[in-house]
């Protein structure tokens, strides 16, 4: 009888902990291997050759429903001075880099009631990212996009010598 209620009970405790097993697994291989391909993944049609700085796709385990994810890349020697125009539209939204409604910095204030992606994502950055994504959109000669709510910035910057999405977000 207690052999069978031991048993009983290792079952009840597999079970129970099968879901944060198979959990801790998706949010294990998202931060080893899904946030670090992130950046060459945004990159690799637009701007071939960038090198990854900053890459994060996933939000991880004690993150809140908002949180940031993003793909800062080294621009390539030979990048233009203009930012580039997408030849196709990327697979998935996440993947998606740019347009053509491209603006010249120093990029405009966001108003009250917008999400600001930069300031909020920034602090998850190296101090030298921090500051070349300050510098490349608060001083002419940069380009950025912002969507209509500041949750989705693009910045191209080849003065700074850098590409990147940003995005605060659920």
């Amino acid at each position: 009888m207690k052999r069978s209620a031991r048993r009983v009970g290792l079952s009840l405790l597999g079970l129970l902990a099968f879901p944060f097993l198979v959990w801790g697994s998706w949010h294990l291989h998202n931060i080893l291997f899904e946030n670090p391909r992130y950046a060459a993944q945004v990159f690799e049609q637009v701007l071939p050759g960038s090198t990854p700085l900053e890459s994060k796709r996933w939000h991880g385990p004690g993150d809140n429903d908002w949180a940031c994810t993003y793909a800062v890349v080294a621009l390539p020697d030979d990048a233009l001075s203009m930012p580039p125009v997408p030849t196709q539209t990327s697979p998935h939204w996440q993947l998606s880099y740019g347009g053509d409604d491209w603006t010249a910095t120093p990029m405009p204030p966001l108003g009250d009631m917008t999400r600001d992606a930069l300031s909020t994502c920034a602090p998850e950055w190296d101090a030298d990212i921090r500051r070349r994504v300050d510098h490349a959109v608060t001083k002419a000669g940069s380009f950025v996009i912002v969507d209509g709510v500041g949750e989705t910035v693009f910045i191209y910057s080849k003065p700074q010598g850098f590409a990147a999405r940003v995005r605060y977000g659920d």
